[in-house]
């Protein structure tokens, strides 16, 4: 497993990215985003220590079709590659 940190507002997955490992938050907020009309980004989940991200997309190859923005100072996951 990787450890990574994040600072708030950065993106940690974008829209597209090739889902490549199971993502499990340490610490932080996070949150989902999904693109609708006019490029506007909804919120569609937020995520705290103990969820995790890419399960299904990781096992079935495909790519992220939202992006996963960090929404707090210090946000940690821990990434698991394919």
């Amino acid at each position: 497993m990787i450890k990574e940190s994040y600072e708030e507002g950065i993106e940690i997955i974008s829209n597209g990215d090739q889902c490549d490992s199971i993502i499990f938050v340490i610490s932080g907020k996070i949150e989902i985003e999904v693109e609708v009309d006019n490029d506007d980004a909804q919120v569609v989940a937020n995520l705290k220590r103990g969820d995790m991200i890419g399960c299904n997309s990781v096992v079935e190859g495909l790519e992220y079709d939202f992006s996963a923005v960090a929404t707090s100072s210090n946000v940690s996951v821990f990434k698991l590659p394919k």
